[in-house]
């Protein structure tokens, strides 16, 4: 369901047509603004568009290193499970040979004591 939001972002009314709930959104909204007035505090050189443009940035730049974060744990994952696969057709593999084995044993003891 689409909700229609408005949103204030330094000193600027927006309205959001968005799945996302309105808390979550002001939440984000809030936290833009915030970013945006630190940064422009800290350099008055800084107009709100070149703010809103390093906030996108810095945005971006968090979100690629989250998404290469998260591919590196899945194929860590993937490469985990393969080597749980392995040992375990390893283990089956060795649980045969240990059958084939014990079965080899006994037949000898029956000889030996027979």
């Amino acid at each position: 369901m689409t909700n229609r939001i408005k949103i204030r972002i330094y000193n600027k009314e927006y309205n959001l047509f968005t799945e996302e709930t309105e808390e979550y959104s002001s939440a984000l909204a809030s936290e833009l603004d915030s970013k945006m007035r630190g940064l422009i505090d800290k350099n008055s050189a800084v107009s709100p568009c070149d703010a809103a443009v390093l906030c996108a940035l810095d945005a971006l730049d968090a979100a690629k290193k989250e998404k290469e974060s998260a591919d590196n744990m899945r194929a860590q994952i993937r490469k985990y499970s393969d080597e749980a696969l392995e040992a375990k057709k390893r283990l089956e593999i060795e649980k045969k040979e240990n059958k084939a084995l014990k079965a080899k044993i006994e037949k000898l003891e029956a000889e030996l004591l027979g």
